[in-house]
Formats: structure tokens, C-alpha cells, sequence
């Protein structure tokens, strides 16, 4: 039996988030005249210190035809879970996502190298900000040359520290940029 929202007039576009949402319950509105859209979190949350160098973001971008879907969408580089936080982190971690030569999309952890403390975080940025701005300057780097990568390297070469809060705004504007420069192609 079809979920009763199938039938509403009103409904244009059903939107599925991957983990909480079964394909056998997604299957249910294969057929009617709504687009659907898959959500899935490619980001794992850690620990900054944690984190590798590079890890797998996700495929969706390239696989979500092939699961019957009109459109696909992620959490950025921030996941699907509230993570609270005093501010004051032991390392500053950069995400910055890109795609590899197939397509496939990772995300670049650039940290700090001083992780044992929560002193002199506008210096931890500037640790982890020069190794961002060393990787874009790499002829052989995969990132994308992004506006927000641009500031990135501003804020490295004016020695700026703009606060945690704008170094993830800038994360974020550059997934929303690779993403449209994947789709405009």
C-alpha cells in the first residue's frame, strides 16, 4: 500500500534522507509524478586531530540516476548531526572537498600541527590555513581554485584569523562551489 502523502496533489518533491530512509520505503513513491531527491551525509564527524589527510565524501553526484532519483544533495562538510562546541578547539581542521580524477568526491583534512592544547587558536589557524594555501599552489593539486579558496589564501597571506565560525562558512561556500562547477559541466 502507497503512503497517503502519494496521493496529496500538492506534493512535487519527495526528499529522502539516505540513512533514515530504507530503499525498499523509497521504492514505495517509484511512479508517481513527484521528483525525489536522496540526502546523503558524506562528512565523518571527529575529533579535528583526528582526521586523515584525505578520506571518501561521497559518489551520489554520480550514482543518484541510478537509484531511480531526480536529484541529489549532501550536508556539506558540517554532516547531518548538531555537534556542540565551547569554540575553542585542540587543533583547527580545514575540510575542503574535491574530486579526484574519476569524479569521485573526498574531502582534504588540513589541521594544525599543535593539537594537545586550547591556546593560540588564531595561530592554529594560521598552521592549517599555510597548508591549504601549499596544496593550492601545487601544480598538481585536484582543488578546485574556488572563490572561497581564494579568501582562504587572503586570510593566510594577511595573516588574518576571521574566526572559526567564518573558516567553516568558507568550507562550505567552496563544496556549494565544486558542486556547481561539477554541474555546469
Amino acid at each position: 500500500m502507497l503512503p497517503i502523502i502519494t496521493q496529496a496533489s500538492n506534493v512535487k518533491e519527495h526528499i529522502f534522507i539516505e540513512n533514515h530512509s530504507s530503499q525498499l520505503y523509497r521504492r514505495q513513491f517509484d511512479g508517481d509524478d513527484t521528483k525525489q531527491i536522496l540526502l546523503r551525509d558524506g562528512f565523518n564527524i571527529m575529533r579535528n586531530a583526528d582526521y586523515p589527510d584525505d578520506e571518501h565524501f561521497s559518489d551520489l553526484h554520480l550514482t543518484y540516476t541510478g537509484s531511480n532519483m531526480n536529484g541529489f544533495g549532501d550536508f556539506l562538510i558540517v554532516g547531518d548531526r548538531y555537534n556542540p562546541s565551547d569554540g575553542r578547539p585542540y587543533a583547527v581542521a580545514i575540510h575542503i572537498s574535491y574530486l579526484d580524477e574519476d569524479n569521485d568526491m573526498h574531502t582534504r583534512h588540513f589541521i594544525s600541527d599543535r593539537t594537545e592544547s586550547r591556546a593560540d587558536v588564531p595561530g592554529k589557524f594560521q598552521e592549517a590555513v599555510e597548508k591549504l594555501v601549499l596544496e593550492l599552489n601545487d601544480r598538481d593539486s585536484k582543488l578546485l581554485h574556488s572563490n572561497a579558496c581564494n579568501e582562504y589564501i587572503e586570510l593566510c597571506n594577511n595573516r588574518h584569523y576571521p574566526g572559526l565560525g567564518y573558516v567553516k562558512k568558507l568550507s562550505m561556500q567552496h563544496h556549494l562551489e565544486l558542486i556547481a562547477d561539477f554541474l555546469s559541466r
